[in-house]
């Protein structure tokens, strides 16, 4: 039989979880603006006040269940622009 699962995985590296990775990289002024501007652009989109469409492109996209589920990705997304074409 021939292996056909993870031959392309060199090796798996355990990653830090989110606390940790506050610790490690504090959240600046900017950042912190940034994450707060990004929700506020979200919110507005959501809430049709702003005509743009919002994409969420990654695995966590496929779990999205509700809009209350979004809002709480926010920060783990950590948007900087949005742009539409």
């Amino acid at each position: 039989m021939t292996i056909t699962d993870d031959i392309h995985i060199t090796a798996i590296k355990e990653l830090l979880p989110p606390i940790a990775l506050l610790e490690k990289f504090p959240a600046t002024d900017e950042i912190c603006e940034t994450v707060a501007n990004s929700r506020n652009a979200i919110h507005k989109i959501l809430s049709q006040e702003d005509d743009r469409l919002l994409v969420i492109i990654g695995p966590c996209s496929s779990m999205i269940r509700t809009l209350r589920w979004i809002m709480q990705l926010d920060w783990h997304l950590c948007v900087r622009n949005i742009k539409i074409h």
